[in-house]
């Protein structure tokens, strides 16, 4: 691979490693304006968001996570999938509980951390020979630019204030400060073995974070081959031991089950990733993440329309990715042909594709988009784009004025410009952090037939004691999605408070109130009958027939064929009585008649199957139904005395 650095490498000292400035005092002192430039700008973006509540996993993850609770033993909790991130949860528990702010402040602190990483590695890549004429006088300032930009973008927020997404966070932070100590080691005089043990370490915590960090090792020789060695050759030969290191930590995912979550993950409903998921197979997400590659690229260069939970529908045709599929395969080939005439450019290509290749290739997720999975990316993105820009204003100035302090100047007014534009919309994206009504409000006016969102928005609604509009959501989730087991149990559940409630109030003589609580429950889950049976005892007693009659007939109708047999014979029964007080005894009979056969050992049926056809005249019918219940119940008092009754009525019709 022939670029410029071979040349400028040609100048190299006899340890033929790659040249950087020696730091100065006032180097020093710049590179200390520039952290506190990064981490002001953070701040400034960030501040509201340690007034975030817990969403979506967080709840599963933190709230109802009972593993972080505590945090000794440690080893407890290195046993997770995610150790690193389990044990940082565990810490934020002991000092704060379940107070958000403390869980906000960790994750801004991570994400600063790794902005200053970002300079670092910037600001040292352009110090070297291959860019050093280039960059003489911009480096710290380039580097400041990629730096605040990358943090203070609005695609960012999900993986800072999303408090779980720490996981996304905390593994840029360590893959970021891994390539550090490695250009640190390669350029350095002293102390190389440090770096590079430094390096090992840090890659290693990456692993312990999250599985994306795999792709750390290939990332970093990558970056040695194009930027500090001339050959693939020079590269072993001189660092040989640190790739060991490095590749060795992979071993880290794979004792935490990453290769069978992928290989083995099972099919059943809750498995999220792996080749077996069910419902998608590896090229229809490959698809689909065509796609979703270039939302994530307008969202990096327009970030309106970002949702927490897109609802992504899987593609499951060519035809409907040709045109994305196409666009991305061009620019997989420009960053390979890249490599031959601008390296740098191909790196950059590579460091987008290659970090989200875990996420965004093959391997089936069930949510096939997130805007987390763009943490490190976006960084390739915002190097490319102040490139454009340094590149066009250099350009254009010149022919207007020679002088190097205008330029610098209106590099930095268009950078305050951009900064303070995504920061004013991270700020603004940070505000539906604040409430989960607000977040998934937000989600449904973007997405609004996202039936995940609907569900949610309902619980928010619910909690806040809007319990009709949660059902309405609920039940919209369902239309939306009928195997959302989520939304069915959370009716199940409105309805369940209603249904208890009205219990008690029936039994305290309240029947008014009951029959608006059951109707209530009623419209939580239409499909339960045993609120329909109850509803029809509540219009009974008020002596409302023909309603009772409506209800009971639905309960039958819409009886799933899993019904309890109990409850469907008493559903008969009951609708048996209310026909029998209407007078409309052939129904009543036949009602009676389909209770016992559904449950033969139910006496109260055979008891009103009696009492009916005996008012029928049907006397032989009505013996067989009496003994029927003496059989099944023999000291049944009633039943007795009806038979006997009977017989004496029919041996008396005999008689005459």
């Amino acid at each position: 691979m022939k670029h410029s650095t071979k040349r400028k490498r040609s100048t190299h000292s006899k340890s033929d490693s790659p040249a950087l400035r020696t730091p100065t005092n006032g180097a020093s002192r710049k590179k200390g304006r520039v952290a506190i430039i990064v981490i002001i700008a953070g701040i400034l973006v960030y501040w509201n968001s340690f007034s975030g509540v817990f969403l979506l996993d967080d709840n599963g993850r933190i709230v109802g996570n009972n593993a972080i609770q505590k945090l000794l033993p440690i080893s407890i909790h290195l046993k997770t999938s995610r150790p690193l991130v389990t044990l940082s949860l565990a810490m934020n528990y002991g000092f704060g509980k379940l107070q958000p702010w403390g869980y906000h402040l960790f994750n801004l602190t991570v994400h600063l951390i790794a902005g200053l990483a970002l300079f670092g590695i910037i600001h040292r890549t352009l110090s070297l020979d291959a860019f050093r004429e280039k960059f003489a006088r911009s480096a710290h300032w380039f580097a400041l630019a990629v730096a605040v930009l990358w943090v203070v973008h609005p695609l960012q927020t999900q993986s800072v204030t999303y408090t779980i997404q720490r996981a996304e966070s905390m593994m840029g932070m360590f893959y970021l400060l891994t390539l550090y100590c490695v250009i640190r080691g390669a350029t350095g005089a002293r102390r190389q073995g440090l770096w590079y043990l430094s390096a090992v370490i840090t890659c290693a915590s990456g692993m312990g974070c999250k599985a994306v960090m795999i792709t750390a090792p290939f990332m970093v020789l990558l970056f040695d081959r194009t930027f500090l060695e001339r050959s693939m050759a020079a590269v072993i030969r001189r660092r040989w031991a640190l790739y060991i290191g490095l590749f060795t930590c992979w071993v880290i995912l794979f004792t935490h089950g990453v290769a069978g979550r992928i290989l083995r993950p099972g099919t059943t409903k809750s498995t999220t990733v792996g080749f077996e998921l069910q419902d998608v197979s590896a090229w229809e997400y490959a698809m689909t993440q065509s796609q979703v590659i270039l939302h994530y690229l307008r969202l990096s260069f327009w970030p309106t329309g970002q949702a927490l939970d897109y609802g992504w529908p899987m593609v499951r045709t060519l035809r409907e990715a040709i045109v994305s599929g196409g666009v991305v395969l061009l620019l997989l080939t420009g960053t390979l042909f890249a490599f031959f005439k601008k390296p740098w450019l191909g790196f950059a290509g590579a460091w987008f594709f290659v970090i989200l290749s875990p996420t965004s290739s093959f391997i089936p997720i069930k949510d096939p988009i997130y805007e987390h999975r763009m943490y490190l990316s976006l960084a390739a993105l915002v190097v490319l784009a102040v490139a454009v820009g340094y590149w066009a204003v250099i350009s254009g100035l010149k022919r207007l004025s020679p002088n190097p302090i205008h330029h610098r100047m209106v590099l930095a007014g268009l950078v305050v410009i951009a900064a303070s534009s995504l920061g004013y919309a991270t700020l603004c994206r940070n505000s539906v952090y604040q409430s989960r009504q607000a977040m998934w409000s937000d989600v449904l006016a973007k997405r609004p037939d996202n039936a995940r969102a609907h569900t949610n928005l309902g619980l928010a609604l619910f909690e806040q004691g809007n319990v009709d509009e949660a059902v309405r959501r609920y039940q919209r989730a369902l239309e939306l999605k009928p195997d959302l087991r989520q939304a069915r149990s959370n009716l199940q559940a409105v309805k369940n408070r209603f249904f208890i409630r009205a219990l008690d109030l029936a039994q305290a003589g309240q029947k008014t109130e009951a029959l608006r609580l059951y109707r209530k429950a009623q419209q939580a889950v239409p499909e339960d009958i045993q609120v329909n049976i109850n509803l029809a005892n509540i219009l009974a007693s008020f002596e409302r027939h023909e309603e009772a009659e409506i209800e009971l007939r639905q309960a039958l109708m819409i009886a799933p064929p899993d019904t309890d047999l109990t409850l469907l014979a008493r559903a008969h029964f009951n609708l048996g009585n209310i026909l029998n007080k209407q007078r409309k005894r052939t129904e009543a009979i036949e009602q009676y008649r389909m209770a016992v056969a559904v449950d033969p050992n139910y006496h109260n049926a055979y008891y009103g199957l009696g009492f009916v056809l005996e008012q029928n005249g049907l006397l032989d019918e009505a013996i067989e139904a009496y003994r029927a219940v003496l059989a099944i119940k023999p000291n049944h008092a009633n039943a007795q005395k009806a038979l006997d009754a009977v017989l004496l009525r029919r041996a008396k019709g005999r008689d005459r």
